[in-house]
Order: structure tokens, then C-alpha cells, then sequence
């Protein structure tokens, strides 16, 4: 995020069609968000530049598999942008329709099969099924985002709006089957999440490797035991 409140996230993108790069000023998959960051100050800049922009693959020795990214774009207007390279042209999403990003098929392919589902998200329960199986697959991660971003009503602080955001996003677990990178590689995990105000520039970070472990009888004693009917507690 820089100091007038864009922020651009990325996620590998297997799709991403991007011609090799031919000079040293093109711009690759490797530096694109760090040039918007450091070239624009809104979503709308960011639009009106793209097809100004010459771009380049930049392959890397060693890496197990092509670096292949997509890139979301937001702004302290609330204004948001999904910037995907397909075959032939740089496609892009915004508003509503770039609310949700996750790393494969294109951002396409997706709002068509949610357009297959929304129609019974206006007066869900707890037992609609809202289109998702689960989280083994992108698809799947994409409606489950969608849907509850969907619900999420008018927050009442900074910290209660990135409380709910953070609740939105799926958490892929350790071994869960995925895809073939090509390089034995099947799974992946999710290790981190971040929440972030555009307007204050309060973050959260949760880290799932982050924990303590305690032991309450440790730092308290025994002594602090107390039967229930003996307890305040009984009284209400």
C-alpha cells in the first residue's frame, strides 16, 4: 500500500499469457505492483494508464514453474479492480464484480458460474446451498467469499468492519489436494491472512503458525477453582 491509500495484492494466476520480455523498460509480472504503486494514487489512474503500459514475461532460473500472477487494485474511495493478462489482451474487473479474487479459472469464468447461484442468496438461511462444496477447489473458495461478503451489513467501527472481513476469506488447510504444479507439489496452505483500513491504515495480521499455548492451571493455581453453585454465575 503506498502513502495515498492504493494497495495492490497478487495471487498466482496459471492462465496468465504474457509475451517474453524483449527490452529493460517493459514491465514484468514481477514489478507491475510495485510500478502502480509507485506511478498512481487511484483505481481510476490505474485504469486510465493500463493500455499505455508495454509489458513483459520474465522467466527466472530455478523456479520450479512459471511465475504466473493476477493482481487486484484498491483505493480509499472503496473503488476496486481486477487486473488479469489473457490471451491477446489485459482484461479488466471493477467494483462489484472485483469484490472477490482467487487464483484460478479467470475472474470470468467465475462471475458466470456465480450468476448460476445468486439468485438464492437474497433470502438465505443457514441450511441455503449457496453454491460452495467446500475448499478444495477455487470455485468453491470463490462463492464462499462472494456469499458471505454479500451479507455483511454496515459495520459500527474500523475494528468491527475488519472483524467481519477477516471472517470472509477460506482458509485452505494443510494437504488439502489442490492442483499439479508440475513439481510434486499437489497442496498448499493457507499461512496468513491481513486486514487492512484504507482509511485509518489499522492492519490485523493473523498468522497460523503464530500461537501460544498456556496452561491455565499454571498461571493461575488451582486454588481459583470454584463449584458452579457456589459460583456469582449461578445467580443469572
Amino acid at each position: 500500500m503506498n502513502s495515498e491509500g492504493l494497495q495492490v495484492n497478487t495471487l498466482f494466476y496459471p492462465s496468465m499469457v504474457m509475451e517474453p520480455v524483449t527490452n529493460t523498460s517493459q514491465i514484468t509480472q514481477f514489478t507491475f505492483g510495485e510500478y502502480l504503486l509507485a506511478n498512481y494514487a487511484s483505481v481510476t489512474e490505474v485504469v486510465e494508464a493500463l493500455p499505455t503500459l508495454d509489458f513483459g514475461r520474465l522467466s527466472l532460473q530455478g523456479m520450479p514453474m512459471e511465475m504466473n500472477l493476477h493482481w487486484s487494485v484498491t483505493d480509499k474511495s472503496g473503488d476496486r479492480l481486477v487486473i488479469e493478462m489473457d490471451e491477446g489482451r489485459v482484461n479488466t474487473y471493477r467494483g462489484e464484480e472485483a469484490m472477490v479474487m482467487t487464483n484460478d479459472p479467470s475472474l470470468q469464468q467465475h462471475l458466470d458460474q456465480r450468476k448460476e447461484v445468486v439468485s438464492s442468496w437474497e433470502n438465505a438461511d443457514r441450511d441455503t446451498d449457496y453454491g460452495s462444496i467446500g475448499i478444495g477447489n477455487a470455485h468453491s473458495r470463490f462463492l464462499h467469499a462472494s456469499y458471505f461478503a454479500n451479507k455483511l451489513t454496515e459495520p459500527t467501527s474500523v475494528n468491527n468492519a475488519m472483524m467481519k472481513l477477516s471472517t470472509v476469506p477460506y482458509r485452505v488447510p494443510a494437504d488439502a489436494p489442490y492442483m499439479d504444479f508440475g513439481n510434486a507439489m499437489m497442496g498448499y496452505a493457507t499461512e496468513w491472512i491481513l486486514t487492512q483500513s484504507l482509511e485509518t491504515d489499522d492492519s490485523v495480521f493473523e498468522y497460523n503458525w503464530n500461537t501460544v499455548r498456556v496452561n491455565i492451571y499454571s498461571m493461575m493455581g488451582k486454588e481459583f477453582r470454584i463449584p458452579l453453585d457456589k459460583s456469582f454465575m449461578v445467580q443469572l
